[in-house]
């Protein structure tokens, strides 16, 4: 009897013990499932991160050769259209009526002008108003050496000190050079400078630069033309445009007044792409 009860006892105590011990390997079921959750959880959000930021440099690379692409393409629009410009003044003054007219006033110096050159003026005068109404240029000049104006077309404004100090020094040099943008009465505007030279001698001597035909060109048109979307543009793109002087940056708004910024901008240089020297 002593022996039935006690395996009955044994009996009921395993019976009692097999839940604890299957709930126990349950719980650890569940906390390797969790646990591997979590693992694979942290696995696919590195995959995705890494996989974004490859994305994102791609992308970052693709814009930034496009926005290469587009400032060298808006370059060459405005450096085809200055140099266009300025090749329209060698029609005048590779003229050698023209270089001779200027090469005898450079030989004079100041003195006053011979009988024949003061007879020649009025037809050089008209020569001058002629081609800057054809091209419509706001105002052209010859400028001697010593900065004074001696053809002039019908109209022009009285030059400037900074006018005549550009022309001077451009004596110096032999190729077509612009100056600063600035602002006219309706737009703005900018000078080319376009040294004339002495008429070829027989034994093809080195250019000698006799006189500066300075030409007052309008550029709003020109230079809106330039800020506007190209074809490889993308949504939210804008161009601005700065003028650099010394180590300033003035923005140049060639659409609307007052067209030349009247103090420098706040962008640092180096998150702007130059594209003229």
């Amino acid at each position: 009897m002593t022996e039935a009860m006690a395996n009955l006892e044994l009996n009921t105590f395993m019976d009692k013990a097999t839940p604890e011990h299957e709930g126990t390997n349950s719980r650890k079921s569940v906390l390797i499932g969790l646990a591997f959750a979590v693992v694979l959880l942290i696995a696919c959000c590195w995959v995705s991160f890494v996989l974004i930021d490859r994305k994102e440099a791609e992308l970052l690379v693709e814009l930034q050769a496009r926005q290469e692409l587009t400032v060298a393409g808006k370059a060459d629009v405005v450096h085809t259209w200055i140099d266009q410009t300025g090749q329209r003044a060698n029609l005048l003054t590779r003229n050698p009526l023209l270089q001779l007219f200027a090469t005898e006033i450079n030989e004079m110096g100041s003195q006053n002008l011979s009988a024949p050159l003061n007879a020649q003026l009025p037809y050089m005068q008209n020569a001058v108003t002629r081609f800057v109404q054809e091209n419509n240029l706001i105002a052209a000049y010859m400028i001697g050496k010593d900065g004074r104006a001696y053809l002039a077309s019908s109209g022009s404004p009285s030059l400037s000190d900074a006018q005549r100090d550009s022309a001077v020094a451009h004596y110096q040099e032999t190729g077509i050079k612009t100056t600063s943008i600035r602002a006219g009465l309706s737009g703005a505007i900018l000078d080319f400078l376009v040294p004339v030279f002495k008429v070829q001698t027989a034994d093809g001597s080195t250019k000698e630069t006799v006189g500066i035909f300075l030409m007052t060109v309008p550029a709003s048109q020109a230079l809106t033309s330039f800020l506007l979307p190209s074809r490889l543009s993308i949504a939210g793109e804008k161009t601005l445009l700065f003028q650099k002087q010394v180590e300033d940056l003035i923005k140049v708004t060639p659409e609307q007044p007052p067209y030349i910024a009247k103090a420098p901008d706040t962008f640092q240089t180096e998150n702007l792409m130059e594209f003229t020297e």
